[in-house]
């Protein structure tokens, strides 16, 4: 080799984006001795999951918090065969995510989510498959939500059960209304599903491909199960168990990970847009990219951790036609409380009912399993609650009141500070169109940069999950030992 010629070997590893498994991606290359490149023209690391400073301290943004509970049976550490097409394809790498998560940060399980229903904190059937509240109903709701499920269960064969949703297409074509409707019954529907939808989302349960319920955290329940819900020995489900950070926020993983990689000698960061991404001319393998400062880079490894629109106009390929992904805006306000004027102790509370412009609440504090001095709320509101307008100062009164009534404290001398955020378009309502317009576009990018390793926004149709990006980041770093053990198998 003449001298001053770049091994392939040694070139970095070009990462593009800030997003979780980006950061994860570069945080494992580091650790195991690859030289990283890491692009980002964001203001933050980790995306959706890294914390924001407000009110002096950090917060997340709402309810954010790990799912280390899996309904499939094999487990494994071997994340390589991962796949983004398939549904709930993170499912046997839970462990993997969890085992990886509690090797940077401690963790505690957090108290089950709950939900205010009639004014009381109840057992919540939104996230945590509790179906106590059914026994709380009066006795006309319930003898008519037990004749609605007897007649769903003695009527024509039900093509949205829940059963069939791996391989059903209707499920995607179909909106979660039709699928709750058809499990749960009128009654049952107007009464828990559609109130909270409808302060969600635009249209309500309608927006949505019922597929993609979860990505909401909505249910959809065998009526069989909702029918031996209301009788007196209901079918008790598995539960699905949350944990938080126990040193306060979900940021504190990404954090953490990106201080070992700033401390890495391996790892170069550069605030940066790109914007082209071609097969390099020089070589007969690798990539080629330019910065908006003109400046470039070759490599011989690309992971593209920003969405598929950046990455298709990065490659010239056109995205004529693609609507924009369907998103709601959501109105988040950081409230710093008394402690001693708490009136109500949980985790995450659902608020279901029409008339607050809350819909989900989170005791950060709680979660975290810290006795602070000044508890951490988070409270999540319909941005549509006031119109079209996004008046924060609007939305934080609304969000204080609401805190009162609601019986959460005491009363506003509580509030010890308090700031609103409106963020536009950050809850995404999963759809059929858009569902097949990500995939077409997938394809032509593939087809055209095949070797580029997708992560994060661009893997895959809502992979975007805590899970799939922790695996997703897992994935490349495994997938970096292979390439190094084949370079020294070949030298």
């Amino acid at each position: 080799m003449e001298s001053g010629t770049q091994r392939a070997s040694d070139k970095p590893v070009v990462i593009v984006g800030n997003c979780l498994a980006a950061v994860i991606a570069a945080h494992q290359l580091v650790v195991k001795g690859t030289p990283v490149l890491l692009i980002n023209s964001a203001p933050n690391w980790g995306g959706h999951f890294s914390s924001r400073a407000v009110l002096g301290t950090k917060f997340d943004l709402g309810n954010v918090c790990f799912e280390f509970t899996s309904f499939a049976k094999d487990q494994t550490a071997d994340v390589r065969s991962y796949n983004t097409r398939a549904r709930n394809g993170v499912a046997p790498y839970v462990q993997a995510a969890r085992d990886f998560v509690e090797s940077v940060v401690p963790v505690n399980e957090a108290r089950p989510p709950e939900m205010i229903w009639n004014g009381q904190i109840v057992p919540d059937l939104v996230m945590a498959n509790e179906l106590g509240v059914l026994h709380r109903v009066t006795n006309e709701v319930s003898r008519q939500m037990a004749a609605e499920l007897q007649a769903i269960l003695a009527g024509p064969d039900n093509v949205l059960h829940p059963s069939r949703k791996v391989d059903n297409p209707l499920f995607l074509s179909s909106t979660y209304e039709q699928a709750s409707l058809a499990n749960h019954g009128t009654t049952f529907h107007n009464t828990f599903i559609a109130p909270l939808c409808e302060k969600m989302v635009p249209e309500g349960a309608r927006a949505l491909s019922a597929l993609y319920h979860r990505c909401l955290w909505m249910p959809i329940y065998y009526p069989q199960t909702v029918l031996a819900g209301l009788g007196p020995n209901p079918h008790s489900l598995r539960k699905t168990l949350f944990h938080y950070p126990s040193g306060g926020f979900i940021g504190n993983l990404t954090e953490t990970l990106f201080s070992g990689i700033e401390a890495s000698n391996r790892a170069r960061i550069v605030a940066a847009k790109v914007t082209a991404l071609k097969h390099a001319l020089k070589s007969d393998r690798g990539f080629e990219l330019t910065l908006a400062s003109g400046e470039t880079f070759e490599a011989d490894r690309v992971i593209w951790g920003q969405d598929l629109p950046s990455l298709m106009r990065a490659a010239g390929l056109s995205t004529e036609g693609q609507s924009k992904e369907k998103k709601a805006g959501v109105a988040f306000c950081f409230v710093l409380v008394d402690p001693k004027k708490l009136r109500k102790e949980f985790n995450f509370v659902f608020v279901i009912d029409r008339e607050r412009m809350a819909y989900r609440i989170t005791n950060q504090s709680c979660a975290a399993g810290l006795d602070e001095p000044v508890v951490r709320l988070v409270v999540e509101c319909n941005a549509r609650f006031f119109g079209d307008t996004c008046d924060n100062e609007a939305f934080r009164r609304q969000a204080l009141k609401e805190l009162v009534e609601l019986g959460i404290v005491s009363d506003e001398s509580a509030i010890l500070k308090a700031e609103s955020m409106f963020v536009p378009e950050v809850l995404p309502i999963p759809n059929k169109v858009d569902h097949d317009q990500f995939w077409a576009a997938l394809e032509q990018t593939e087809r055209a940069l095949p070797d580029v390793e997708l992560v994060g926004p661009s893997s895959g149709y809502f992979t975007k999950s805590l899970n799939d990006q922790i695996i997703q980041g897992l994935k490349c770093g495994q997938r970096g030992l292979q390439a190094a053990a084949a370079i020294a198998a070949g030298s």
